[in-house]
């Protein structure tokens, strides 16, 4: 089968195009190539002509100017006998001859004949202008100028002695003879029959067009071509066994035919002239002038042989040629099996969009076609069916795959204890890949305090239609912890029952609520201890220095006045906590200064190291490179760092360790950190330990105001205060702007 004979329809329905249908499609192609290809000739000729007289009218010359041009070219007779310039000859023998040089064949005879060498002297210069014109038309071989001195000038230049003799005479030659008043007083342009060109090029065809000066015939201009230039190789492209394409002229010569191009005589410029009576059969009595009139049609006709033939016909009327293409019937009857078996074929392969057109002749097979073309379009019909419910499904998965690959919350399918089936979302907020998660418990993934609680949940859910909600914690592959929150649905997948699960990460979230519950606790916890302060502060400074006064008094005894220097020791001391009440509920008075924040650090261990030394704590200080300053209330500052620190070397009293002091210098802001490897704050104290009166020690070693009043300071100049511990390891991080 041959690919060119499929089309695809509105649907995709591919349907055979006929032998017959391409047969008529190559008449018709070849049909329009040979008129275009034709009027591009003409126009190439009419432009010819048309320069031609133009320069002869425009030239005023003498018989010295002739001289003078003949001897500047170097005319003379060559040592073949040729009249013509014998430094261009030489040119073209080495290669080098200009591109639009024109050569000249000049009877030596008739050198100094007036017409002749006027007109030739008239085109001399015509070279470049045709060499423009034989570019325009790719394949053809000479174009050529000849007048009726017997003169004539060529283009491309060729060496006259490998085509003619000097004494060959141009008055008889097939194209100028087509075109004389006497062959053609129509004055139109003629084609001749086929002939041997005598410069090589094999099989060429002519077209000739007169040229009349001041109503003379003087000359003809002729373009030779090659045969396939004029209507190119498709002509012989045959669909069906026997198929034969011919052309032939008005006057039924054969201009292009298989079997008869075989047998052309090799003879430079012989024409052949073969009739379209040579074929035989009905083909020797077809008229052509009945076929120039209907232009193009079909016909029955009966081959040399006797065999039924079909014919297939299209005329070119400015040249009056007629393509006919003939096939034998039977040929074409093999052609409409084998599109039967070829339908078949595809139906048995599942395509059910092949269809075969019919043939009016093609007798019973067209019962056979007809019973096919409904069977597959019912086929088809089911198939169109088929792949839009297919495409319905498609799209409606690609819908939901594309909500499922991009939803903000994880989506996941638990089965049997696993998960079988999780969304990107879902990966990402634990950490592991589908594949890990298939082999991964589901209780692996809860954080121990809520494991029963999360895998009881699951059970329900599991046991119950109606969807559950749950908020918990889970750790993720870095065993970092993730606030959940949860809505679970039970299903049945693959056949068996799972749940589905749509996981929000509330983390953050639940992270903003801890920090507003803690600064709301922080806020009234506060302003209870101002009110403290206020309400005892008074009081306490009223019975001190009833104290002192009693203390001057001298009756008092010994045992009086150490039990009244110890109450007012104690006063002083209240007094102190109230001092951190206030700071407490008012951290940002007094005024900031801009300082070294590492000589405040170096200042602080000037009064700590006998501390250090007694608890076995060996100092780190691990300072940035560059100088940090800070512009803060430097004293307010300081209680911080003493705070840490001392709470630091407390951690460590019972065996001693090592207190690392780092700082390190960002765009914007500086961060310290005070590390201890001490025994850790216990996690059900991590909660509280910014939390007023909140303390691990005993009522003697402190009352829990430390780690508040450092951590209203550190807000109190735009900061931030964060603690990690685990055992054998405590940071305190202080992040303060620059």
């Amino acid at each position: 089968m041959i690919t060119r004979n499929k089309s695809t329809g509105r649907h995709g329905l591919k349907k055979t195009i006929g032998e017959t249908e391409l047969i008529r499609l190559q008449v018709s192609r070849t049909v329009t190539l040979l008129q275009n290809n034709i009027t591009r000739h003409y126009d190439a000729l009419y432009e010819l002509r048309r320069l031609t007289l133009i320069l002869l009218a425009q030239q005023h010359h003498t018989q010295q100017d002739i001289d003078t041009w003949l001897e500047q070219e170097g005319f003379g007779v060559d040592t073949d006998g040729f009249w013509l310039s014998l430094p261009l000859l030489q040119q073209f023998r080495k290669g080098v001859a200009p591109k639009d040089a024109i050569s000249h064949s000049w009877d030596p005879a008739i050198k100094d004949l007036e017409d002749a060498r006027s007109r030739m002297y008239c085109l001399r210069d015509i070279g470049t202008f045709v060499q423009e014109i034989h570019s325009r038309l790719p394949g053809s071989a000479w174009i050529y100028y000849q007048d009726v001195t017997n003169t004539s000038i060529q283009f491309p230049y060729i060496d006259q002695v490998t085509a003619i003799t000097p004494d060959f005479n141009w008055l008889t030659y097939h194209t100028f003879a087509s075109v004389t008043p006497q062959a053609n007083p129509e004055r139109a342009i003629r084609w001749t029959l086929p002939s041997i060109d005598y410069a090589g090029e094999g099989v060429i065809l002519s077209v000739s067009i007169p040229v009349y000066h001041e109503e003379r015939f003087i000359g003809a201009w002729s373009i030779d071509l090659p045969m396939n230039t004029l209507y190119q190789d498709y002509i012989d492209e045959s669909y069906v066994a026997g198929q034969e394409n011919c052309i032939f002229d008005q006057y039924e010569n054969i201009i292009v035919h298989p079997s008869i191009e075989a047998g052309i005589d090799k003879e430079k410029g012989s024409l052949f002239q073969h009739k379209l009576n040579s074929l035989g059969g009905d083909l020797a009595i077809l008229q052509s002038a009945g076929l120039i009139r209907g232009k193009q049609g079909e016909l029955r006709l009966k081959g040399r042989d006797g065999e039924e033939l079909l014919a297939y016909y299209g005329t070119v009327p400015d040249i009056n040629w007629t393509f006919l293409v003939t096939v034998p019937r039977a040929s074409l009857l093999d052609a409409v099996n084998r599109r039967i078996k070829t339908a078949f074929d595809k139906i048995m392969k599942g395509d059910f969009s092949y269809r075969i057109v019919n043939r009016q002749d093609a007798g019973h097979q067209n019962l056979l076609v007809e019973g096919y073309n409904k069977m597959a379009a019912a086929l088809q019909q089911q198939e169109d069916i088929r792949r839009q419910a297919e495409k319905a499904l498609r799209e409606s998965e690609n819908k939901y795959r594309l909500l499922f690959s991009n939803a903000h919350d994880g989506i996941f399918i638990i089965q049997e204890g696993r998960i079988t089936f999780a969304n990107p979302r879902t990966l990402e907020m634990t950490g592991y890949t589908m594949h890990e998660l298939a082999f991964l418990p589901i209780a692996d993934l809860l954080h121990p305090e809520y494991r029963e609680d999360v895998l009881a949940h699951y059970q329900r859910t599991l046991e119950n239609v109606s969807p559950e909600t749950h908020t918990f914690k889970i750790l993720n592959n870095n065993q970092e912890e993730l606030w959940i929150h949860l809505n679970s649905v039970r299903i049945t997948w693959d056949k068996i029952a799972a749940t589905l699960h749509f996981a929000r990460d509330i983390t953050q979230q639940v992270e903003l609520e801890q920090q507003l519950h803690h600064a709301q606790k922080m806020d009234a916890i506060g302003k209870l201890a101002s009110s403290v302060a206020h309400e005892f502060g008074n009081p306490l400074l009223g019975m001190r220095f009833a104290m002192r006064d009693i203390l001057k008094r001298s009756y008092l005894k010994e045992e009086d006045t150490e039990l009244l220097s110890m109450a007012e020791k104690e006063c002083d001391r209240m007094r102190g906590l109230i001092r951190d009440l206030q700071r407490f509920n008012r951290p940002t008075s007094g005024s900031r200064t801009t300082f070294n924040l590492h000589h405040l650090l170096d200042s602080l261990f000037v009064f700590h190291r006998r501390l250090l030394s007694l608890n076995k704590v060996r100092l780190v200080q691990l300072y940035d490179k560059q100088e940090i300053m800070i512009n803060a209330v430097e004293d307010q500052l300081r209680q911080v760092f003493i705070n840490l620190i001392l709470n630091a070397i407390d951690a460590m009293k019972e065996n001693g360790g090592v207190l690392t002091i780092l700082t390190a210098l960002y765009p914007e802001k500086a961060v310290i950190s005070i590390k201890d490897n001490g025994a850790g704050i216990k996690l059900e104290a991590m909660d509280h330990i910014f939390e007023p009166f909140f303390t691990t020690k005993s009522a003697v070693e402190g009352v829990g105001l430390g780690l508040p009043v450092s951590y209203g300071i550190v807000q109190a100049h735009n900061g931030e205060i964060a603690v990690e511990s685990k055992p054998g390891n405590t940071v305190f991080e202080v992040t303060l702007p620059l």
